[in-house]
């Protein structure tokens, strides 16, 4: 999920940071240029960790600007396929909810919420599952697996998550069917 990667890229950095020392120069380009930018294909470089190297410093004709090669390493959110993942419900809409994690909403459709029918209540931004007492609103804590990923600069990004699947869900509801399970081992024994 969280990441260290290693980049070397080919940077330009503003003459506004032409009057600081170069390593001063590079991180504060580095960190306008990349951190909370989607990486294509890969994730949200979240931070510059260190600058490794820079190499370079030259100029080319009417251009303001000073060109290096600079090897940086930067923490990467890095969503992977089947995954799971804790995040919050940060929105409930007709066709689904949008969970955060880390800094990347994802999607998890109305259909892949949990088995069984719910009902929504839209002022109030909440869903339950008919005859149980299990509902879902806006802050709950969830786990989901990621069942589809795009991240591509050019497209839409997305994220789809199921919480069907066993073990996955609202956290309270996880903890609910635990104690029940248990409960019923015990009365089983008896």
């Amino acid at each position: 999920m969280f990441e260290i990667i290693k980049f070397n890229e080919h940077v330009t950095v503003n003459q506004k940071y032409l009057t600081l020392d170069k390593e001063k120069r590079m991180m504060r380009t580095l960190q306008e240029t990349y951190e909370n930018k989607i990486m294509t294909d890969l994730g949200v470089l979240l931070t510059i960790d260190k600058v490794n190297s820079i190499e370079g410093g030259y100029i080319e004709i009417d251009d303001p600007t000073v060109h290096y090669d600079v090897d940086f390493n930067a923490l990467v959110f890095v969503p992977k396929i089947y995954e799971v993942v804790e995040g919050v419900v940060a929105d409930i809409v007709d066709f689904g909810v949008f969970i955060r994690f880390g800094p990347i909403d994802a999607l998890c459709h109305i259909s892949q919420v949990i088995d069984g029918y719910l009902d929504m209540d839209k002022s109030a931004k909440t869903i339950s599952v008919k005859n149980t007492n299990k509902s879902l609103k806006i802050g709950d804590v969830v786990r989901c697996r990621i069942i589809a990923l795009s991240i591509n600069k050019k497209e839409v990004n997305k994220i789809i998550v199921t919480m069907r699947q066993k073990g996955l869900g609202n956290i309270d509801w996880i903890e609910q069917d635990k104690k029940d399970k248990v409960k019923k081992e015990k009365t089983v024994k008896k």
